[in-house]
Parts: structure tokens; sequence; C-alpha cells
């Protein structure tokens, strides 16, 4: 199998893993299940502290022994465990699927990126960053499809078994599309690279990679929080419920029009998150409802170019330890993605919204300069090691 048809399965297996028809409506499902606030709590602390524990661990055990191995183990599981939880109501099974999902989704974590970095990267990471966020985009479309049809589909199945059990499904037909994408690792040149296998990191590797995969994990974990920011700029705004539904919409649509376009080369992507990724928190401070167009803008510039890009560059530093160190960024996202709603409960409590919004402003403005920093004395660490 050619490098070209591995890459059409690989695009077609990030497609299908972006179907999530519950994101929308998985409050609702609990609910309806009787599951209470206080229970909803306890089942998504579980969840999280399933990847505390694990995501770390199968990123080095994916490095060990093989990246489309693990990968392909984690989608089935979530296939089973999504057929599970389509027909459990207790809570401690709801809570027992949630900590499978959380296992499994670690599986996953890191390991498809990396393999699928070692099939492309040919010492130009521009070409990478630009497959990379092709497969991106490809997930985005697919969360707002999922997202428009789960709606839909919970106006016939409120308790949710057709939708978890779909979400299910859509996985197990990623892992085809994965094993397809696999099936090249014959060994022959033109299959690309194969599985690949490594030794343990050593203490020197990991203090290599450690800082730039510190900042690249809090990075993620502020954009992943954007959701929030902009829930809580949109009721800044007084903007009803319905609306936000159509705004999210037009984000997503948004973003897949900028996929479209290329803006930015790989390495400007860098200047981009110093200059607009502030930005957004100081917007978000107006009441003016004539600036939520560039509001949108910006984030869905930072959607398309920015997580590609950090993740792009972690593959880029992390030699043969690539799903470890995509596994201690993600670990920092989601440590971080926690602390700051601790943040934002502590810091609406002793002040408005605009000064929270300043507040955060500030402090992603020298985080972001702290990071790109470290990026850039990285990047020529890397050049020089490549001479």
């Amino acid at each position: 199998m050619n490098i070209e048809s591995r890459i059409k399965y690989y695009m077609c297996y990030r497609f299908f893993t972006g179907f999530l028809f519950f994101m929308p409506v998985l409050l609702s499902i609990y609910l309806k299940r009787e599951i209470s606030l206080e229970d909803i709590f306890l089942i998504e602390c579980f969840y999280y502290l399933s990847i505390f524990l694990f995501e770390v661990p199968t990123g080095w055990l994916a490095d060990r022994f093989g990246h489309d191995k693990s990968v392909f183990i984690g989608l089935v599981g979530l296939f089973i465990t999504y057929s599970i939880f389509s027909v459990t109501y207790s809570l401690v099974g709801i809570i027992a699927c949630q900590v499978g999902l959380g296992i499994f989704t670690t599986l996953i974590s890191g390991s498809d990126r990396a393999s699928f970095f070692n099939l492309i990267f040919e010492g130009d990471t521009e070409k990478s960053f630009l497959l990379q966020k092709r497969a991106h985009i490809l997930f985005i479309a697919a969360n707002l499809l999922s997202f428009v049809i789960g709606g839909l589909l919970y106006i016939i199945d409120s308790e949710g078994f057709w939708i978890l059990l779909l979400t299910g499904v859509f996985h197990l037909l990623a892992g085809i599309f994965y094993f397809l994408y696999s099936k090249g690792l014959n060994g022959s040149k033109e299959a690309g690279s194969q599985d690949t296998r490594t030794n343990s990191p050593t203490r020197r590797e990991i203090k290599k990679i450690l800082l730039p995969c510190t900042f690249a994990g809090i990075v993620l974990g502020f954009l992943a929080n954007f959701y929030w920011i902009t829930q809580m700029y949109y009721d800044h705004l007084h903007i009803t419920e319905d609306w936000r539904g159509v705004l999210f919409a037009v984000a997503s649509l948004t973003t897949i029009l900028f996929s479209r376009v290329r803006i930015f080369k790989n390495h400007s992507v860098s200047r981009l998150l110093v200059v607009l990724f502030p930005a957004c928190y100081f917007i978000a401070v107006t009441e003016n409802r004539w600036i939520l167009p560039i509001y949108i803008i910006i984030y869905s510039l930072l959607k398309i170019e920015a997580q590609p890009f950090v993740e792009n560059y972690i593959l880029s530093i992390a030699s043969d330890k690539k799903a470890f160190a995509l596994s201690i960024a993600s670990w920092i996202y989601n440590f971080v993605d926690v602390l700051l709603m601790i943040l934002f409960y502590a810091l609406f409590k002793y002040f408005q919204y605009s000064a929270v919004m300043i507040i955060l402003g500030a402090l992603v403005t020298l985080i972001i300069l702290l990071a790109y920093l470290v990026y850039k004395i990285k990047r020529s660490v890397f050049r020089f090691d490549r001479s």
C-alpha cells in the first residue's frame, strides 16, 4: 500500500472519530436517567481521574510496544464501552463506563498522531503541519455534523440509547479505517515507516522534552477552555440559548472555511498565537455586539491553526518518544483544564466579569510569551542537532 492511500485511510479515521453525538445533550441524558447534578460531577471526576492516572503510562507503552496496536485496542475498547454505556442506568455502572472511556481514550491520545507523523515527516515540518491540519479539520466537520444529528436524535431518544450506541459504532468504523491504514506496515519502503517500538525514555530525553511539552500542554488547556470563555462572553452580551447554538455553528463553519485558505505559514502560527490568543480575552470585556464577528473570526483562526501547530511542534522535537511527549502535554492540558475551572470559581467570587477577563488576558499574555520563547530556543536547538 502506498503512502497516499494510507493518508486517505487516516483522514477517514480522523473523520469518524469526530462523531461524538452525545456532546450537546449528555447533561440532559444524565438527568433523564435520574442522575442528580451532584452525581454528574462525581462521574466526571472519575473520568478525569482515569485520564490523569493513565495518560502518561499509556503513552510510554505505545512508544514501547507500537503506536498502532495502542490505537486499535483503544478504538475497540471505546466501541465496547459506549455500547455498554447505552444500556447502563445505575450510578456505579455509569462511573465504570466513564473510567473505561478515560482509559481507552488515553490509549489513542498521542499515539495516532505519532504514527501519522512517522509516516509523513520527511524533514519538512510545513508539510506535516498541513496534513495534520487537514485531519483536524475533518474532525471538526464531523463534530459539527454530530452535534446537529445528536440534537435531532435526542428528540426521539431522550435517554440516549441510540445516541451512545451510534457513537460507539462510529468509533468501530474509525477502527476499521485505522486497521486499513496500519496494514501498510509490511516493511516495504513504499508503505512508509513501520510501527515503531522504542526503549524506555532516558532521564536526558525526558529533560529535553519536559519544558516544551509543559508549555504546550498549558497552551492547549487554555485553547480548550475557550468554550467556557465564549459561553461567558455570550452571557455578557445577553445572547439567548437558541442564538448561542447558531453562533457555535457559525464558528465551526468559519473554522472549516478558513481551512481552505492558507493564511499563515507553519512557524508564523507562533506569532499568531502571541497576538491573537490574548486579544480574545480583552475583546470579551466589551459589550458591543458589532465586535462579536471579530471574536468569532479570531476564535476560528485559533481553532484551526493553533492545535495542529502545537501538536506538530511536539512531534518534531520528540525524537522516537512521540506518544510519550504528547501524553505529557495532554496530561498537563487536562490538569490545566480542571485548574482553570477552580480559578474561574475563585475569580468570579471576588471580581466582576470585566476584571476577570482582564486578569485572564494578562495571564495568557505572560504564558504565551514564555511559551514562544521556549519554542524559539528549542527550534534553534532542533536545527543545530539536525545539522
